[in-house]
């Protein structure tokens, strides 16, 4: 069976309406009945060979038929991928994610977020073809979206997925800045690379350097911002705001 990348379920009509700056990709794989329609392959020709080893056939072969994609949906490029609110179902997966992903002294309940009636805090789950796959802790005030927490599955990791969550969370919050804070690369302490790594992940997500930097609990932050800048004093003005709208928020 010849399936065309951006494929899935439909194959000729969904092929033929490919984005345009995606060059398709022909692959041609054992026909094994309806599972084998369930394929979604990357395109760019530099990251193909990469992708080959996360799309392979025995992968493929083992997912279950999910009809047809809806281009309404939740389809996010490279992945079939879905951000959506999290549910009690979510909670335990979303937990566990957070222990292993965060350290001890990071780590604040998660509570107040997930049951949170003010709408100025999201947790959104992540999921990849039905599996969970990361989630994203978010405070809102204004046109401000603070994101306090961000994890992918250690499995997933490395091959896309978490710009793919990220670029999602921007476009559903269109004309507002989403904001991220991050350890301020140094030197002379011991994680010093990952530093820089997290800094490039997001650099090369579209966000910017601002002026605001804190210190808490002994390590140093700088505040990244995607869709617009922000001065410290707007920093100050959405924490003040947003301790009042939300109680007990100022502890994130």
């Amino acid at each position: 069976m010849t399936v065309w990348a951006r494929a899935h379920g439909a194959v000729s009509s969904l092929a033929k309406s490919s984005i345009p700056f995606l060059p398709r990709v022909r692959l041609t794989i054992p026909s094994t009945g309806p599972t084998m329609r369930n394929c979604c392959a990357y395109s760019t020709a530099g990251a193909l060979s990469g992708w080959s080893r996360w799309w392979s056939p025995a992968r493929l072969a083992k997912m279950p038929y999910r009809g047809p994609m809806s281009w309404a949906g939740q389809y996010r490029g490279l992945f079939m991928l879905k951000l959506i609110p999290a549910s009690q179902n979510d909670v335990p997966m979303i937990r566990s994610l957070y222990e292993r992903a965060f350290p001890a002294n990071e780590r604040r309940p998660l509570g107040p977020l997930l049951n949170d009636t003010t709408g100025h805090s999201k947790v959104l789950a992540a999921y990849c073809e039905g599996g969970f796959c990361g989630f994203v802790c978010i405070l809102e005030w204004s046109d401000i979206v603070h994101i306090i927490y961000f994890a992918v599955e250690e499995d997933l990791r490395g091959h896309g997925l978490g710009s793919e969550i990220l670029q999602a969370v921007h476009r559903d919050n269109l004309h507002k800045r989403v904001i991220v804070d991050i350890e301020e690369p140094d030197s002379s302490v011991p994680n010093n690379k990952e530093r820089i790594k997290r800094k490039a992940f997001y650099m090369h997500n579209g966000y910017a350097e601002t002026e605001i930097r804190y210190n808490w609990l002994g390590t140093d932050y700088v505040i990244l911002s995607h869709g617009g800048n922000m001065t410290d004093e707007e920093f100050g003005q959405f924490w003040d705001a947003l301790s009042v709208a939300m109680p007990g928020s100022e502890d994130y």
